[in-house]
């Protein structure tokens, strides 16, 4: 069960008010060694009941004979003692005679007899009754287990009165999809259940005008809740009131799980019966703040920006929390200082890159064992105003999968191969989709993008590919002592057309005697947490990333190195080099924040590639690099950022058109990243199709982005194109020009690459403008 700490709390009457009222009627000594039984109501919540059972304890480490028990208000009186702790609504006699006492609401603490009675007009009251009693009379040494009871009375404390009237006013961040909205739904459906309150309206912050009788609900932007959530980390959660409104606040959607539970008990425990009606009474001004503890590696211990403002934090799995801080302190400046705070605390510079005001940071603490992301996302190409955010990732070192140091710069290599790109042809049998590249290296390993769907055929397919540009760079056949040697694996996102065929290939070409093994998966894959709130239609696959271990222990090994492959997790702004080709990271779901992942697709890693000729692992003087932009299943969101961020700096030569047709992505992107060359990992029919609807993405992609001079389809054949020191080759292959475009993994004479006119004779998967 979920561990959770009373970490604050501020009982009302030790807050100045003029309507709580103190009474005193001398002191009774109360002796606990005599075996004092604590009786307390059925009717209270499970967040009342800890607390009482709490309170139980801390008796218990005063005298060893206390007991428990829970009885119901209606019961007749049974196995009753003189020697009792009466809490909230027993069925004893001297708990009903004290609360006369109290004058509205309020609540009693008192001697009856050798009894103590503790109770408020509300089980909520009692609570807050039960903590002053803690505090007061059990927070020091006792003598001789003996307390000295002063009776007090608290009547008349301000209350608010929860009616149909009010509302549950959230972040505009959020959706009717995500996790929050949908909780505050359950709440305001079951309400009705205990009480007579009907109809609380639900509203986005951007919709609400009223400024009272509402509960503000996660990180509004209103200043109540700013205040309470600055007493809060990424680990706490709390429920609370100030100038007339509720408060429940978490800066994540995990501990608003947790501050719904607690103001679900809070509206049961505040249930006050006039009469036949059932009315929700909560204190005024309250505020109760609690730490969970159930999350070993969240780590909360490390230097914090200073003077900004905390808006939102979110697991991003791999035992990774993100903070996300905006607003008008966030600056190029701050996030200058900032990195000079971790230096000065024992942070050594790890990873490191800018992109014109856009600064990406990586920062590792061996001694103490955690790593610090640190991005500042100024979105200097927004057409308007946005706000800057400074992102900080935290995490254990040992769990947060980091780059290898040997991959942050150009290692040496022989040189044996050209560069290539493949298009390998999924299969379109049942869903249509489906995305397999493969990246030659001139070192002779490989690069594999996706994978597609779970079909054999296609995991045949790939072999046969790699096999044929293996014997092509090498001149032999490979083997379990020299095999095929994927140097990472690439993958966008989970969804089943990008992986699935990657288990079947594993299974049946890299265990025992096969002879392909593979080093990295290169991936960032998101958490439960951030997954919660994808549309239904676009619907989280976690297969992968939950069976990484698995997968990864069917790698045989290779005479001399450690069996199975390495998953790496990268972020934005990371750059990484595979033998002759550079690696940028341009955006991960991490960049969502304080948005949502609301689209799954939007978790797709987007990596730009640069190919660089060498000689043997040195860049070749005067060479140009190609640049190839991989954007997977790229949504909405995802090109939003990417134009925002990058603007004209996203100029590439090449790129993999996102969502298989582009339809969800931005026209607009393209014309940023104005390639010669598109890659649409889709089927021959689809682009006929959409080719003539000048309604679809793919029509707007191909007839508006003018730079595109060639497109390439995953259909008809295996498409290669070469990349050389001058650049991609797009004429076909031939005796004369053997670095032309061939079709990989076939007989090239029996099955020879043709080209069709853009739009006009679409034949061919391989075309030309």
């Amino acid at each position: 069960m979920k561990k959770r700490i009373l970490s604050l709390l501020l009982c009302f009457c030790m807050i100045a008010s003029t309507a709580v009222l103190f009474s005193s009627c001398g002191k009774k000594d109360i002796d606990l060694s005599k075996g004092y039984t604590v009786v307390y109501g059925r009717d209270m919540s499970a967040t009342v009941t800890e607390e009482v059972k709490a309170f139980v304890q801390k008796l218990k480490e005063k005298s060893s004979s206390i007991e428990s028990k829970r009885v119901n208000a209606e019961d007749e009186l049974a196995d009753e003692s003189k020697y009792e702790i009466l809490v909230g609504n027993t069925n004893r006699p001297e708990t009903g005679k004290l609360l006369e006492k109290v004058n509205g609401q309020g609540y009693a603490i008192a001697t009856v007899g050798k009894k103590i009675v503790i109770v408020g007009t509300t089980n909520f009251l009692t609570a807050q009754a039960l903590e002053y009693f803690s505090d007061t009379y059990l927070s020091g040494e006792l003598d001789n287990f003996s307390l000295k009871i002063e009776e007090t009375i608290v009547s008349n404390v301000e209350m608010l009165e929860i009616t149909g009237k009010w509302g549950f006013v959230y972040s505009s961040y959020l959706t009717e999809v995500d996790k929050i909205v949908q909780q505050l739904q359950d709440i305001k459906a079951g309400m009705s259940n205990y009480s007579d309150v009907r109809g609380m309206f639900l509203r986005s912050e951007r919709e609400d005008s009223s400024e009272s009788a509402v509960v503000l609900v996660g990180t509004v932007d209103r200043a109540e809740t700013k205040t309470f959530l600055s007493g809060m980390d990424a680990n706490n959660y709390g429920v609370g009131a100030k100038n007339g409104k509720i408060l429940i606040s978490a800066y994540n959607d995990a501990m608003m799980s947790n501050a719904f539970e607690i103001f679900s008990d809070l509206l049961r425990d505040s249930v006050y019966v006039d009469g036949e009606k059932k009315r929700i009474l909560v204190p005024a001004d309250f505020s109760r703040i609690y730490t969970d503890t159930s999350n070993k590696d969240i780590i909360t211990d490390f230097p914090r920006p200073q003077g900004l403002t905390l808006v939102s934090t979110i697991d991003v799995h791999s035992a990774l929390t993100e903070y996300c801080y905006n607003g008008d302190g966030v600056t190029q400046a701050a996030y200058q200082a900032y990195c000079n705070d971790l230096i000065g605390a024992g942070y050594a510079l790890y990873t490191d890159h800018t992109v014109e005001s856009s600064m990406f940071r990586t920062y590792v603490n061996q001694q103490k064992g955690v790593m610090i992301y640190v991005a500042f996302n100024a979105y200097a190409h927004a057409a308007t105003d946005v706000q800057k955010v400074i992102r900080v990732i935290v995490g254990p070192t040992e769990k947060a999968n980091m780059l290898p140091a040997d991959m942050l710069t150009l290692q040496s290599f022989n040189s044996i191969a050209v560069s290539s790109v493949t298009a390998v042809r999924p299969s379109y049998a049942n869903s249509g989709k489906g995305q397999v590249y493969v990246v030659t290296l001139e070192n002779g390993s490989f690069i594999m993008i996706d994978g597609g769907v779970a079909d054999p055929l296609i995991s045949d397919r790939i072999y046969a590919v790699l096999e044929q540009l293996f014997i092509k760079s090498h001149g032999y056949a490979p083997s379990r002592e020299d095999p095929i040697r994927i140097a990472a694996w690439y993958v966008t996102h989970g969804h089943s057309d990008h992986y699935a065929s990657m288990p079947n290939f594993i299974n049946k070409y890299c265990r025992n005697s096969a002879s392909v093994t593979i080093d990295t998966l290169i991936a960032n894959f998101a958490s439960d947490e951030e997954y919660y709130g994808s549309e239904s239609g676009d619907s989280p696959n976690t297969t992968l990333r939950d069976t990484m271990a698995e997968l990864s222990s069917k790698v045989s090994d290779v005479a001399g190195e450690e069996p199975g492959f390495k998953y790496i997790k990268v972020h934005t702004g990371q750059k990484f080099w595979l033998a002759n080709v550079e690696c940028e990271v341009l955006y991960t779901h991490e960049d969502l924040l304080p948005n949502r992942l609301h689209s799954y697709n939007d978790s797709s890693t987007v990596i730009r590639m640069m190919f660089y000729h060498t000689q043997n692992g040195s860049i070749s003087e005067g060479s140009k690099p190609t640049s190839f932009i991989w954007l997977g299943d790229a949504y909405k969101e995802t090109c939003n950022y990417l134009s925002t961020m990058y603007g004209s700096y996203l100029k590439s030569d090449m790129v993999q058109v996102s969502h298989h047709s582009g339809a969800g992505s931005d026209p607009s992107l393209y014309k940023l990243i104005a390639p010669t060359a598109a890659w649409f990992p889709t089927y021959l029919d689809a682009f006929k199709t959409n080719i003539t609807n000048s309604s679809t993405t793919l029509y707007k992609i191909c007839n508006q982005v003018t730079s595109i001079q060639y497109v390439i389809m995953s259909d008809m054949r295996n498409y290669t194109v070469s990349i050389t020191a001058t650049g991609a080759n797009y004429d076909i292959y031939s005796v004369n020009n053997p670095m032309g475009v061939f079709s990989a993994g076939e007989n090239m004479n029996r099955f020879p690459v043709t080209v069709s006119a853009m739009g006009k004779d679409t034949t061919s998967g391989f075309m030309r403008r």
